[in-house]
């Protein structure tokens, strides 16, 4: 009986088995079906890069079989492209608010609202509306007093007043200790639960009218509270059918992908529309593994995996046990870990359901047996990782590219560590954790910079500004100085006694910028720190921080935001940096942030965590995810709610043991682990963690190899040295503003070479000061150790050398050069980012100066034309020129 016959399909299978080609291939079945499907189903992922990924791993089935003569499939490609707005792939998230939208009218909300993802400064409006109502009314103010009674509070470091995550968690509360099922307050503190249970209602109400009043004076409506309207359209009289009719599509067939991770109210919200698909006689169809279920934290429930299947219609279960992901000693190692009688052995206090892992082996691909690489290795202290880390990744190195190495984490601090780590030791890498602008030194001490000028009496901005390493770089004071001088201060305001104690320091670098503040734009103000400040000299290893600063201020200058209103938005503290995909670097993430994905090479640095129970003594949890610290809750109450403990204790080892088994599934081809071997770790009541189940391995593995390192397999001998990367050009639809990827393209090695050589002369000339032979020869060294790639150093080397002996050979680009300027600079359009190599000063005149190392071609032009416009907008009373020297052919172009 094939799967048509079913109105309901579950996919079940472990890591790397192929899960998500396989709900690609149903949606791909659907169409050969019917091609009306299209505009009838959808399918469901849970964030826009995994939706987005989806839509490009279907049309590429369907080219490739377009281009082995499947007509049928050729046909379906262009069906999606002439119908793209039918290729439905959403997250829940923007399918609710299609919902919502569709319903505005009903629901009471105005047509314009804007959906805001960011929440957390219109929650404090809320909070600020409901803190005026309760200050102007007595009894309000009086029900207040009593809720800080037993004042809440959330995790150390958060808002105190986090009500969006803890309002409805205080409902179900109420409700639990109105029915008895907690005690979690002294009965003489508080007497009568009913009127404690009145204090929130009250508190609950009026927060939530302080919401819908910022909803409806913002015109927006807030992420979190989707759900909230969701409830209301289904509690109406509205039938799915008409629901349908609303928002223009009749979904006959639902697909859900990484289904484990999905939470019972995104469920609910789901589940009337998919009831009533398959009434119709359509189809559900759904993937997941709940052995991957790490986002638990956030509402993830794995139960709903069999009780979605236990849905009154005939159902098939598919099971995928293949692995297509890694090698076989990777593999037969994670099959060893996660047998259940080893878990279960260890954790049998806490009753563990491990039916889950019942299936964990897997059959291994032919073409993958005797393969793959395990280094166990026990490094016995933790400060001793860095330097194993180190020189494990010189020596895979030799083998691999940084872009095939992965090193995971479970925390986001140690991924900030391991960065900090690789960037002092020139490795390149990107990372997942820490593209945050804002948590970039340099970043906050510019940051600080500006508050000061904004606010020159700002004693503690202008103390962290001149005691950060920028200006130390740039003055020479070291803050020690700055502090032994200023610290018996008569003045009020640091800066006048600064400026008195170190007046050629203050007069040389601080002055020129300050006497510019409210002359020129922000955006300006920020170059001109960058430029004084020689950031880009001083501090190489941040560009990508810079550039992502520069992108952020012109965005919010370009949409009308004032000096002011800028560094309002810098208090929120959060844009990520823009890094490229496919740069030869090592990348650095949480587990979390890698589910799906796979890498040649994983390193675990750090493998074994372990929760305090005991710290619960302190806090009670409740639901998936929220966590309420309680002033009067006391140790003394410990055996009341002994079994929540353990409830808590056994829902965060599976989720811990879960993270575990996504970590060691990611490498392909080699993994290395670090372990710290704790011989004291014994398992209590009160103390569960992966520790022993740790030690229960490695002393399987050390017994068999009679060694402490256990090292399994061996590595590749040869390398695997990319020599072509996958490109995917991403072409807009303007009709429906959606990215269509519609074509993918490979470049050759000798196109990319191109690239790097270009770069690399750049980065050359932006070096040299006098011109000469012997000078070139010194950089090209420095230019090639710190952009080339080992193998291939040689190679660009005697390139580098052949373009700077050109170049000497052509006086009037030596002469050019020879007037010095500003070198490599940074600039920031409405098309994107700009690099000049060189922008020259001549009495009325501005020349900006663009080398090639390739031939002539037509985007030339456009180049330099940006950078012209760019530069007149700054230089508005000036005469802005622009050349092209191309360097091969000894031609000089104006421009």
């Amino acid at each position: 009986m094939g799967n048509n016959e079913f109105q309901i399909i579950k996919v079940s299978s472990s890591a790397g088995g192929g899960k998500t080609t396989a709900l690609a291939k149903r949606y791909i079945d659907l169409l050969k079906i019917d091609p009306e499907n299209l505009k009838r189903t959808l399918a469901i992922t849970f964030t826009n890069k995994a939706a987005n990924e989806m839509k490009e791993r279907i049309m590429n089935i369907l080219k490739e079989k377009g281009l082995k003569g499947d007509k049928d499939a050729e046909k379906l490609v262009e069906k999606i492209i002439d119908n793209f707005s039918d290729f439905s792939i959403k997250t829940i998230d923007s399918f609710t608010y299609s919902l919502i939208r569709a319903f505005s009218f009903e629901l009471g909300i105005n047509y314009e609202t804007e959906v805001i993802l960011d929440t957390e400064d219109y929650m404090r409006i809320a909070f600020e509306k409901m803190l005026e109502k309760v200050i102007s009314d007595e009894f309000l103010k009086k029900i207040f007093n009593e809720y800080n009674k037993i004042y809440l509070t959330r995790e150390e470091g958060k808002s105190i007043y986090y009500w969006e995550r803890i309002y409805k968690t205080l409902c179900k509360m109420i409700k639990e200790m109105k029915d008895n099922k907690i005690k979690l307050i002294d009965e003489k503190e508080i007497k009568d639960i009913d009127e404690f249970s009145y204090v929130f209602h009250i508190l609950i109400k009026v927060y939530e009218e302080s919401i819908e009043s910022v909803e409806r004076e913002e015109r927006v409506i807030l992420i979190n509270r989707f759900n909230d309207y969701i409830k209301r359209l289904y509690e109406s009289e509205f039938s799915p059918p008409f629901i349908y009719y609303k928002i223009g599509n009749l979904f006959k067939h639902f697909l859900i992908d990484e289904f484990q991770d999905t939470s019972r109210i995104q469920w609910e919200n789901l589940y009337p529309l998919i009831e009533n698909a398959i009434s119709e006689g359509g189809t559900f169809f759904y993937v997941g593994d709940p052995k991957q279920s790490i986002y638990q934290w956030r509402g993830g429930d794995p139960t709903l995996f069999e009780y979605a299947s236990g849905m009154n219609f005939k159902m098939i279960e598919n099971k995928l046990n293949k692995n297509y992901r890694s090698c076989e000693r990777i593999l037969r190692f994670v099959f060893d870990i996660f047998k259940m009688e080893e878990i279960r052995d260890i954790v049998k206090d806490i009753k563990l359901n491990l039916d889950i892992y019942k299936d964990v082996e897997q059959e291994i691909l032919k073409d993958k047996i005797g393969k793959g690489y395990v280094v166990l290795r026990n490094v016995k202290e933790k400060e001793r990782i860095d330097d194993f880390l180190i020189e494990d990744i010189k020596e895979i190195a030799k083998r691999w590219n940084y872009s095939d190495i992965a090193i995971l984490t479970r925390k986001r601090d140690e991924a900030n560590d391991i960065a900090k780590l690789l960037s002092s030791n020139s490795i390149p890498y990107v990372s997942k954790e820490n593209l945050n602008i804002f948590e970039n030194d340099i970043i906050c001490e510019i940051v600080s910079f500006l508050k000061f000028l904004n606010t020159p009496t700002s004693n503690i901005d202008f103390f962290n500004f001149i005691t950060g390493r920028c200006f130390e770089k740039i003055s020479g004071l070291n803050k020690d100085i700055i502090i032994d001088e200023i610290i018996d201060s008569k003045y009020d305001y640091l800066y006048i006694i600064f400026k008195e104690r170190f007046k050629d320091e203050w007069e040389n670098f601080i002055l020129p910028i300050f006497n510019k503040v409210g002359y020129i734009s922000t955006y300006e103000l920020v170059i001109e720190i960058f430029t004084n400040f020689r950031l880009y000299e001083h501090f190489k290893d941040e560009t990508a921080f810079f550039e992502g600063f520069l992108e952020f201020v012109f965005n919010l200058e370009d949409k009308g935001y004032s000096f002011s209103m800028i560094l309002d938005d810098m208090e929120r503290g959060e844009y990520l940096v823009k890094q490229g995909e496919y740069q030869n670097a090592i990348l650095i993430s949480t587990v979390h942030n890698v589910k799906g994905l796979e890498f040649p090479v994983v390193i675990l640095p750090y493998t074994t965590h372990n929760f305090n129970v005991d710290a619960i003594s302190k806090e009670f949890f409740i639901g998936n995810e929220e966590k309420i610290f309680v002033k009067k809750f006391k140790n003394d109450n410990y055996e009341i709610i002994e079994e929540e403990y353990k409830k808590i204790a056994r829902k965060k080892f599976e989720e811990e043991l879960n993270i575990l088994y996504v970590a060691l599934t990611r490498a392909k081809e080699e993994m290395y682990i670090y372990y710290i071997k704790d011989k004291n770790d014994k398992l209590k009541i009160s103390h569960y963690g992966l520790g022993e189940l740790w030690n229960k391995i490695f002393n399987i593995y050390t017994e068999k190899k009679g060694e402490e390192d256990v090292i399994i397999g061996e590595p590749l001998f040869v390398g695997k040295k990319m020599e072509e990367e996958l490109y995917t050009e991403i072409v807009r639809n303007n009709k429906y503003e959606e990215l269509i990827n519609s074509v993918v393209f490979k470049k050759s090695s000798i196109e990319r070479d191109e690239e790097i050589l270009g770069e690399a002369f750049h980065k050359l000339i932006s070096m040299v000061k006098d011109f000469k032979k012997d000078e070139f020869l010194k950089n090209i060294d420095i230019v090639v150790s710190g952009m080339i790639q080992k193998y291939r150093k040689d190679y660009f080397r005697e390139r580098l050398l052949f373009l700077s002996e050109k170049l000497l050979e052509w006086d009037e680009a030596i002469e050019i050069l020879k007037k010095g300027g500003m070198v490599e600079k940074w600039g920031y359009d409405e098309e994107g980012l700009l690099r000049m190599d060189r922008i020259i000063f001549d009495n009325d005149f501005v020349i900006v100066i663009d080398f090639k190392t390739g031939k002539e071609k037509e985007d030339d032009l456009k180049q330099v034309e940006r950078y012209k416009r760019f530069l007149k907008n700054v230089y508005y009373d000036k005469i802005v020129k622009g050349e092209i020297f191309y360097i091969m052919e000894k031609k000089r172009m104006e421009v």
